[in-house]
């Protein structure tokens, strides 16, 4: 396999993970992870093995309504059978209940995802993902009760963020760009 193949593997691999989550498809996972995947989300978020990586995955989305992961600037060193990678993510979770979610509830993350991955005979698989957050909005309670402590943003980030104003009406995705917008402006100076 040439290193551009590789590549394509590794960013379908990655690719695979995000279906997995926002389908609700679990057994994509098994494509993803080594049976022996450590899961490092944070001091209360890591855990040793697919099947408990997957339960703690399953224990924040099964309670949320939909969800879209987005990647995008992904970093790949490969070295043999061997590789790591980076990659942004930007995940949200909407709320579960139609109403709450039409009123605009939700809870959204920004960070990275980082792997340590092995190529054998099924192909490349992640044996390690840690995840960092570096900033989030909206309501963690989205994810529902049994998730647990979420580690903090691994990045300091402004209080700011957690007081803007709740978005409701049906143009949401608009009127939360606009309270985005807004804060940086009163902060920065700067105009979006």
């Amino acid at each position: 396999m040439s290193e551009a193949e590789d590549r394509l593997a590794i960013v379908a691999l990655l690719d695979r993970y995000t279906e997995a989550l926002d389908t609700r498809r679990w057994e994509l996972l098994d494509e993803v992870f080594d049976p022996d995947v450590v899961f490092d989300f944070g001091p209360d978020w890591q855990t040793r093995g697919r099947g408990a990586a997957v339960e703690r995955i399953r224990a924040a989305l099964d309670a949320c309504g939909p969800t879209q992961h987005l990647q995008g600037n992904h970093r790949i060193e490969i070295e043999g059978d061997r590789a790591r990678s980076r990659v942004y993510v930007r995940a949200f979770h909407a709320a579960a209940d139609p109403a709450e979610r039409a009123a605009g509830r939700f809870y959204e993350m920004a960070g990275e995802y980082r792997d340590e991955l092995r190529r054998g005979s099924d192909g490349w698989r992640s044996l390690r993902r840690v995840g960092r957050m570096r900033f989030e909005v909206g309501d963690r309670e989205v994810l529902g009760r049994r998730v647990g402590q979420l580690p903090e943003p691994g990045l300091p980030h402004p209080q700011w963020l957690h007081q803007l104003p709740r978005v409701t009406g049906t143009d949401t995705g608009r009127g939360l760009l606009e309270s985005v917008a807004g804060a940086i402006r009163l902060r920065t100076g700067l105009r979006y």
